[in-house]
């Protein structure tokens, strides 16, 4: 449901390159930039706006020095791995407390050996509990410690590398693709910049950025694809990485077991104190004892009801489950995450590489008749942002790169259509449309969600409309190709037009993982509810979900986005599988 534009930027109105198979094309006119100085919105006041000329922008080594001892290294904040720490959060165990109370009793009723049992089992849960924590401490530290980064920066008018703890506000950084972005920053170019932002927002798609938009990168994100020119606003824990990470470096909130375990303890106090109370009145009063031997004997029967092995008990089964899970290749960071996890009531579950292999395949080009058709294949792989490279197809999403496995048949026709402009894929249009010159001149291309696509077309049929039925519900995904023939003066975007001819469909498939079903089944009779969420067409994610066995209502994006909060929580709640 995300709304965001997404387009690919170039830093020039129009930029050459070579695609696959060796056809040249170039990026949309629209989404050109030019160098530019970001606005003062975007800029920290205290930081200088960027020289407009590039031989002068960045700062002195003197500047940077200064602002560094200012503002302090660019390093985020993390809980650190302290022993000392470690051990302290051990003895937050009100089981442990209540077995402190237990020894000092039995000390004080001279049962030294009882004592001696008591704070043995005590040191032995503390320590199995310090030991598993600490461990997985220092196996995260040990992480990041490997993930120092150097960044790329002008400075003193020239390009150099420094570690990006040393970045400052206003220096001007340079990332490309497979950098991990050292510091907020606002853009002063772009070249088909494409972040991945996942970190931040959990969306798994690279988000495309403008430099004439004057778009931010963001501390963490993932440049995937393109090249850019920023100049940083904001390092260490100024940054929204920081922010993030500032919130969970801070007192975590207390867990259902944790409040459930200081419950029982609780509990278990209180029953002793009511029972002590009860037998020390009865055996002064009833039985007439003398005070001190009633005393010594509601204490010898508190001592008795006390669990002494149940910490034991409780840190041994949390450090098997940690081990086990070591095992899956797991980190467990607070052995009472394991049991947080194992109160979990709702698992919300994505549908690619997670209940499927997440290796999409192409299964082939047909017309609208359902016959195969290369000309649909063609039309695909013009209209297409990946690209192929000595390594494979790189870019694009999965199954423009999917297409690329079958194109070898059509290299030589490739080479006869140059690409003049593209309009890339956006969750609004959801298509991708890009204007060609080939041997029957200039022509639209658009390929996208069938339902986008058809809305576009005209004179399709009803026997073809039927025919993409049937494929959605027989879970097949699949791409409409639609073309027209494009003036000299046409852009790549559509607008409102609806004089597309629906020429064929692409055929892809991604099968479901052979134990997908079973783990569903098996989180079924654990008691947990859960729902699938996909991008997918409707009918294609319910066909998927009834061969795994989950049935129950379905939900669009579209029926989401027209509701109001209250609405929407009870359709979550309510619903089963969430679709495109």
């Amino acid at each position: 449901m995300c709304r965001s534009r997404r387009r690919r930027c170039s830093s020039s109105p129009c930029v050459w390159a070579t695609g696959a198979w060796g056809w040249p094309w170039r990026r949309s006119r629209r989404c050109g930039t030019n160098r530019r100085k970001p606005s003062e919105a975007h800029v920290e006041q205290r930081l200088a706006p960027a020289p407009a000329s590039p031989a002068a922008r960045g700062l002195s080594s003197a500047q940077a020095a200064e602002r560094l001892r200012r503002d302090g290294p660019n390093r985020v904040a993390r809980r650190g791995a302290g022993w000392t720490a470690v051990l302290v959060h051990q003895f937050q165990n009100p089981l442990l407390v209540l077995l402190a109370g237990v020894a000092v009793l039995s000390i004080a009723l001279g049962q030294h050996t009882d004592a001696t049992i008591v704070l043995t089992i005590a040191a032995m849960s503390t320590g199995l509990g310090f030991v598993n924590e600490y461990r997985s401490q220092r196996v995260l530290e040990d992480l990041r410690a490997r993930m120092r980064r150097r960044a790329v920066v002008e400075r003193d008018g020239r390009v150099v590398e420094v570690d990006s703890e040393e970045l400052v506000g206003g220096d001007v950084i340079r990332v490309e693709a497979g950098d991990v972005v050292p510091a907020d920053g606002v853009l002063l170019e772009s070249h088909a910049l494409e972040c991945d932002e996942s970190v931040l927002t959990g969306e798994s798609e690279p988000v495309e950025k403008s430099a004439r938009a004057a778009d931010r990168i963001v501390m963490g994100s993932v440049v995937r694809a393109g090249a850019g020119v920023a100049v940083v606003t904001a390092t260490g824990m100024r940054t929204a990485y920081g922010a993030l990470a500032g919130a969970a470096a801070r007192a975590l909130p207390e867990s259902a077991f944790a409040r459930g375990l200081r419950g029982f303890s609780g509990l278990l106090l209180a029953i002793t104190a009511w029972i002590t109370g009860v037998v020390f009145l009865a055996s002064a009063t009833l039985l007439a004892r003398p005070l001190w031997e009633s005393l010594l004997f509601a204490l010898a029967i508190a001592v008795s009801l006390a669990p002494q092995l149940l910490p034991a008990i409780v840190t041994v089964s949390m450090a098997v489950g940690a081990r086990r899970l070591a095992e899956k290749g797991v980190v467990v960071k607070r052995l009472a995450a394991i049991e947080d996890l194992g109160d979990m009531q709702v698992l919300f579950t994505d549908k690619t590489g997670t209940l499927t292999e997440g290796r999409v395949g192409f299964d082939g080009a047909v017309d609208v008749h359902g016959a195969p058709a290369l000309r649909v294949l063609l039309d695909g792989l013009l209209c297409n942002e990946a690209a192929w490279t000595e390594q494979g197809a790189v870019g694009g999403n999965t199954l423009d790169r999917a297409l690329w496995s079958a194109a070898a048949p059509l290299a030589a026709q490739l080479r006869e259509y140059r690409r003049v402009e593209i309009e890339p894929f956006d969750y609004d249009r959801r298509l991708t449309s890009v204007l060609v010159d080939g041997p029957a001149g200039r022509m639209l291309v658009a390929k996208g969600a069938p339902e986008s696509i058809l809305a576009r077309c005209a004179g399709v049929d009803a026997a073809t409309r039927a025919y993409i039925e049937r494929l959605f519900d027989a879970g097949v995904r699949t791409l409409a190709v639609a073309e027209c023939a494009a003036a000299a003066a046409a852009t790549a975007e559509l607008g409102a037009r609806q004089d597309l001819t629906l020429i064929g469909l692409l055929l892809f498939s991604d099968p479901l993982k052979r134990d997908a079903g079973a783990s569903i089944e098996r989180l079924r009779h654990l008691g947990v509810d859960v729902k699938v969420l996909s991008g997918d067409n409707e009918r294609v994610t319910r066909k998927l979900c009834t061969d795994l066995g989950v049935c129950g209502e379905i939900v669009t994006g579209a029926q989401l986005e027209a509701l109001n909060d209250t609405e929407a929580a009870a359709a979550i709640a309510r619903a089963t599988i969430f679709a495109r």
